[in-house]
């Protein structure tokens, strides 16, 4: 028998080199599309959606390996129809399907509410982070660290050198698919800006293959910016799939004392029925009617007609507006915050935010209220991912709807701003080091208030 001893120092020097890399990889870009990616998988209904890798429009981008073939398949839906579930399904399914196979995946969620960070060079140099993850090493990247460790500030790379750097490692791979979700929440301002890059990632490397998800409307604009050639789906969710998700949620009832087999009967039919081909319309449908507590209450809630999103929004809006207690202000100054915030905020950021009264001279860590009581008085409008611990709007349809109903919030920028300078006064706050780079583990909302 023999025994091999791995040298102390190799060790050391593997875990330099895997901390090196991991810095390389965080300097490329600030965005996460893979802890994304990880939330949205979670909560895909599993079956919902596997019909879409069955047309021949994505057996023919996904295998096809002839040049000629086009390299851009976009999935177009109506609002609320579940895009983004069907965009994790198509990441999954070619990271399972083609494993080992010299190919590369990268994906993007655009967010509507994250703007800010979401900017043409950090979507391409997110695209790039994940392909640099998968292979050794690619030296120029390297190199262009290490330059930038040299500069004032740490310079992060320039678009053009990262579409550059992009060519190289893309290079390295037999095929690459590229998938880009919620093309229509990216800032209208930067979209031909991000088209034409990755007309130029398509021009460079013609064995990349791009998946785009967004709105119908945005056909035309894909279309000018980087084919006329490109294959489309019109996807809307099948009934099976409306089905399946219904039964998971009566499933799930919180009081399944209120349900009986006539009334799920009901419930199947009515709302699979009515939805529209909405996928979000049956969501909240289903909220509103679990939410009752008595079956006779849940059959008065269910043969409530709602035409459409928003009339669901409003009178979902209604319904956080009569809950009892302190719910309905929790409710709705939560819409206010995650609408209006400047970026996303975290759940300690918004309970913090929400702890503080207007007036005191420091917070009071029993106001603060839990995050499972702020979600809660949504009543499922707002949602977190449990991937960054972000809190966000269910759907960008109801950021544009509340932007519509400005009422909703009067002066809503100005309580920000006031609750933001009462935090910035308090004695804690105060006593603090002026240069302050990160917000002690007690006073997460510190930066927000800082900054904005």
């Amino acid at each position: 028998m023999s025994t091999v001893l791995t040298s102390p120092t190799i060790i050391t020097l593997q875990l330099t080199v895997q901390d090196e890399k991991s810095r390389v990889i965080q300097w490329l870009s600030p965005l996460e599309p893979q802890k994304r990616h990880q939330d949205v998988r979670i909560r895909r209904l599993d079956g919902i959606g596997d019909w879409l890798l069955e047309t021949a429009e994505f057996q023919k981008w996904c295998k096809a390996e002839d040049v000629s073939v086009s390299s851009i398949l976009f999935c177009s839906r109506d609002s609320g129809a579940g895009k983004t579930h069907i965009s994790s399904l198509v990441v999954d399914t070619l990271c399972h399907q083609l494993a080992g196979k010299d190919v590369g995946v990268a994906c993007l969620y655009c967010d509507f509410h994250a703007h800010e960070e979401q900017v043409t060079t950090s979507m391409m140099g997110g695209i790039l982070k994940q392909l640099v993850a998968a292979v050794d090493e690619i030296p120029e990247i390297s190199k262009a660290f290490q330059k930038s460790k040299e500069s004032i500030g740490r310079r992060g790379l320039r678009l053009p050198d990262i579409l550059k750097l992009l060519a190289k490692i893309l290079a390295s791979f037999r095929w690459t698919f590229i998938c880009i979700d919620g093309l229509d929440e990216y800032a209208i301002e930067r979209r031909p800006e991000l088209l034409r890059s990755l007309q130029q990632v398509l021009r460079d490397s013609p064995t990349t293959r791009l998946f785009l998800a967004g709105r119908r409307h945005l056909k035309e604009e894909v279309k000018k910016h980087l084919s006329e050639s490109i294959a489309h789906i019109a996807t809307k969710p099948y009934e099976s799939d409306i089905k399946k998700y219904i039964s998971m949620k009566i499933s799930e009832d919180p009081d399944p004392h209120a349900m009986d087999s006539e009334l799920e009967s009901e419930i199947m039919k009515s709302i699979s029925e009515n939805s529209s081909d909405i996928f979000l319309l049956v969501a909240l449908q289903i909220e509103a009617v679990l939410g009752e507590t008595s079956i006779h209450r849940r059959r008065q809630k269910l043969h409530q007609k709602a035409n459409g999103l928003h009339e669901v929004y409003t009178a979902t809006l209604d319904r956080i507006n009569h809950q009892r207690g302190d719910k309905p202000r929790l409710g709705m100054e939560v819409l206010l915050w995650v609408s209006l915030a400047q970026r996303p905020l975290s759940v300690s950021e918004l309970c913090d935010a929400l702890g503080v009264e207007i007036g005191s001279t420091d917070l009071n860590a029993k106001n603060i209220p839990p995050i499972q009581t702020l979600l809660g008085s949504c009543l499922g409008l707002v949602t977190v991912d449990k991937e960054t611990s972000r809190v966000r709007l269910i759907h960008s349809t109801l950021q544009e709807y509340l932007q519509a109903h400005t009422t909703l919030f009067d002066n809503g920028h100005a309580k920000i701003a006031e609750v933001c300078l009462t935090y910035l006064k308090f004695s804690v706050v105060r006593a603090l080091p002026r240069s302050v780079e990160t917000a002690p583990v007690n006073m997460p909302f510190l930066i927000y208030a800082s900054y904005h």
